[in-house]
This record gives C-alpha cells, sequence and structure tokens, in this order.
C-alpha cells in the first residue's frame, strides 16, 4: 500500500526532465531547515544578550513570558509543518 506523496512522486519520476532522485527540489530542504533554526536561535540569543539588558521591573518580567509562548509557538509550528514525519502504512 503506498501512500499518497509516494503516488505524487513516482507520478513526477515520470515526467519529461526530471529524475526519480530530483523531487520536488528537495535535495536542499534539510539545510534550509538547520539554517532557519540557527538564525532562530542567533535572535533568541540577541533578546537575551541585548534587547533584555536595557529593560527591568515588570516589563522584562512580560518580555520573558512573551519570548517564552512565542518560542512555544513556534516550536509546535515546526514539529507540524517543517518536520514533519511520513507515516508507514
Amino acid at each position: 500500500m503506498t501512500t499518497r506523496r509516494q503516488e505524487g512522486d513516482e507520478r513526477r519520476a515520470h515526467e519529461p526532465g526530471r529524475s526519480g532522485d530530483d523531487r520536488r527540489g528537495e535535495r536542499g530542504v534539510r539545510e534550509l531547515r538547520y539554517l532557519s533554526l540557527g538564525f532562530l536561535l542567533l535572535t533568541v540569543g540577541k533578546v537575551f544578550l541585548y534587547d533584555l539588558a536595557n529593560v527591568g521591573g515588570i516589563y522584562r518580567v512580560f518580555s520573558f513570558l512573551g519570548l517564552g509562548i512565542s518560542l512555544i509557538l513556534v516550536s509546535l509550528f515546526y514539529q507540524r509543518f517543517v518536520f514533519k514525519k511520513e507515516v508507514a502504512s
């Protein structure tokens, strides 16, 4: 039993000018995912080291809460859409 994605890959592999190894340009996708993760880590580091150094009191507390909620939402996004695992049938 094949999945819809596998069926689509098989159809695209038979298109003129396409090889089976070059499916939807997936060659550099892994590198792009890790590059985006690196940029995210750099951004979070900048927020901790630079931006929050100039904030005090209750504003710092709310900034940490906002950053935490943002990181949770980004991790859910990554888990659901970016680092999606294929379901084995």
